[in-house]
């Protein structure tokens, strides 16, 4: 598939079974599992790369786990290995992918004496999984990591597909590696304790899903009366929808040349606002993102205008913002910055219509202009 083309029929078909698990290939003959579900205890014997195990584990965790989340992960990682265990625990959040807690975590594994028989474990939300997956890609030349991913927008979207990194310059992820885990387990259950504004950062990737690949997931957003809470019956469709897209999309292009391009929609807006400072998360810089992607699309011609007020209410719906209530500054310079430009163009990401999304390659300038300014008052 070229980069200009649509998405392949992702996410159709009906709805998936409750505990399951998919398996994302990177090459014919080598695959890794996504372990989905509310697991029983012992899951980790059940992940081959766990159990046969004869070096030593280093489990980063994020130092804001819930106390429960925390002691479940680590009760079950240390009866897989027991005393050749070591946890090590950082503060999540973008301000923690820098150099000097690269270091931090590459002490760590020093101390847990881990060398290329051992793992890494990462649990917490993407932050933790894009630094500690760094460090995992470059310690020892490549050492076996798994990912236990605790937030919404970790399970539907960044413990997929092996993109790790940390950011320098103010430029997120401008230093990074593509190193695949062996493993990802997303206990559901570890969403119970998550506040509201946690969930609705991750429904900004779930509503890039729906709206970039898969209609019936548009439908069933489109039907829900409100924020996304543990208790609604959609949160293990929702879930297993977005890794089923995410997985064959990284099947199909594991490095980022093609296709997997298309799981930028929003994303290129989305790190000029939070690089800048503007936004505080990524799932709100996402969200202002995909309203931003779908403005532009309508400017060029490339989705119907209703699709507009369609996506702000989606947006909105999630307990997400559709604009900013500061003066529009100039962030063109900001976006040409972005790592997923080349020499042969800049590159965005468009709806093209309710499911479906294409690639972009340079835009006019002033369309792009215009994007970044509606999302502010008096823009």
């Amino acid at each position: 598939m070229g980069a200009e083309e649509s998405a392949p029929g992702i996410g159709d078909g009906p709805n998936m079974p409750f505990e399951r698990s998919v398996v994302v290939r990177r090459h014919p003959f080598e695959t890794y599992q996504v372990m989905l579900g509310h697991l029983a205890p012992g899951w980790s014997h059940r992940i081959p790369c766990l159990a046969r195990c004869r070096g030593n584990a280093l489990l980063v965790m994020d130092a804001h786990l819930p106390p429960e989340v925390r002691g479940a992960i680590e009760e079950e990682i240390g009866g897989c290995f027991g005393s050749r265990l070591s946890v090590d625990s950082i503060p999540g959040g973008e301000s923690l992918k820098q150099l000097e807690a690269l270091s931090g975590v590459y002490d760590a594994c020093g101390r847990a004496g881990i060398r290329r028989d051992g793992v890494i474990l990462a649990a917490g939300g993407g932050t933790i999984s894009d630094l500690t997956g760094f460090a995992a890609a470059t310690w020892h030349r490549g050492t076996p990591w798994v990912v236990l991913p605790t937030t919404l927008l970790a399970q539907v979207d960044s413990s997929i597909g092996g993109k790790v990194g940390v950011n320098i310059h103010g430029l997120k992820n401008q230093v990074g590696a593509f190193h695949q885990p062996r493993a990802v387990v997303a206990d559901m259950g570890w969403l119970r304790h998550l506040p509201a504004a946690e969930l609705a950062c991750g429904m900004a990737e779930v509503v890039k899903y729906a709206l970039g690949f898969d209609p019936y997931l548009w439908e069933i957003l489109g039907a829900m009366e409100g924020p996304l809470a543990y208790s609604c019956p959609h949160v293990s469709l929702i879930v297993g929808r977005c890794v089923d897209i995410k997985a064959r999309c990284v099947a199909f292009d594991e490095r980022d040349e093609g296709v997997r391009h298309l799981l930028n929609l929003g994303h290129t807006f989305a790190h000029v606002l939070e690089g800048e400072g503007i936004c505080a998360t990524h799932g709100v810089a996402v969200g202002l993102g995909l309203v931003a992607a779908t403005r532009l699309g309508i400017r060029l011609g490339l989705c119907d205008p209703s699709l507009e007020r369609a996506v702000v209410d989606v947006v909105r719906k999630f307990g997400l913002s559709a604009w900013v209530e500061a003066p529009p500054p100039d962030l063109f310079s900001a976006w040409q910055s972005d790592k997923k430009h080349t020499h042969g163009g800049w590159v965005v990401v468009v709806p093209t219509g309710r499911g479906s999304c294409r690639v972009v390659r340079d835009p006019p300038a002033d369309a792009v202009r215009e994007a970044f300014q509606s999302l502010f008052a008096g823009g």
